[in-house]
């Protein structure tokens, strides 16, 4: 089976801010890993380790310095991507940050948000935006009177079934990327949103992989142990099971 998202030796330098420095900050060294469609997979490591920045490359946000970034079989260009070619982007990827708040638009209710979205991709069913952004909502929990909100009325965990909605607007993209979602909220709405992203891909999938129904928290242990894990761990060159930190740093399991 074709993975829907490959990842080889993915590398990424920034450069320093001494002009002493020529190597620059390694923020990402020599990640690989695969995910099949319908599939899930969570990279963990500690603040600082590449995280987000690994979020960001596979998202067309940042640059690779080296590496393969491959969609579906087909492997993305690594420069800066034309117009049309970010449109298309962003109907198959979606990223969902950390922080609801900063990531919507505080001057737009969060339907006229959703809609803007709708109008810029699919302009040719404008008659039909109302009825798709009205089922955006309700498919997240959301009721009429909250989407016409702006995110400062909102609390924490409806700001970023918010940004789920948005995310999921552009004819619900096969690849959705969460940097963190859940981790600037209260433990029990963080159960809430996982519960929802479990309920999402159960519809779009029509299963949900494992016995276990609804996922729970996923938790960081000392050691770098994963406390919940659904589909098979991400793998070094060598094969060995990892996650993998700054440079040179890797943990097994």
């Amino acid at each position: 089976m074709t993975p829907l998202l490959r990842v080889e030796h993915l590398r990424k330098v920034f450069p320093s801010p001494r002009a002493t420095d020529a190597e620059g900050f390694i923020a990402v060294d020599d990640v690989s890993f695969a995910l099949p469609p319908g599939g899930s997979l969570a990279v963990v490591g500690e603040s600082g380790s590449g995280k987000t920045t690994v979020a960001r490359m596979i998202a067309g946000l940042e640059t690779p310095t080296f590496g393969l970034i491959g969609y579906d079989g087909t492997a993305r260009a690594t420069g800066r991507a034309h117009h049309r070619e970010r449109r298309t982007r962003a109907r198959e990827v979606q990223m969902v940050f950390q922080d609801p708040y900063t990531s919507l638009d505080p001057h737009q209710s969060v339907a006229a948000a959703i809609g803007e979205i709708l109008r810029v991709h699919f302009p040719e069913e404008s008659a039909h935006h109302g009825e798709r952004v009205q089922q955006l909502l309700q498919q997240v929990g959301l009721d009429e009177r909250q989407g016409a909100a702006r995110p400062r009325a909102l609390s924490g965990g409806q700001r970023q079934r918010a940004a789920i909605a948005r995310a999921l607007a552009l004819r619900r993209p096969r690849l959705l990327i969460l940097d963190e979602a859940v981790a600037a909220l209260d433990v029990s709405v963080q159960a809430q949103i996982i519960n929802l992203l479990a309920d999402l891909r159960r519809w779009e999938t029509g299963s949900c992989p494992g016995p276990v129904r609804r996922a729970g928290p996923v938790r960081c242990r000392r050691r770098h142990r994963v406390s919940h894990r659904a589909g098979p761990p991400a793998t070094d060159p060598a094969g060995r099971r990892c996650r993998r930190g700054r440079a040179g740093r890797r943990s097994r399991r």
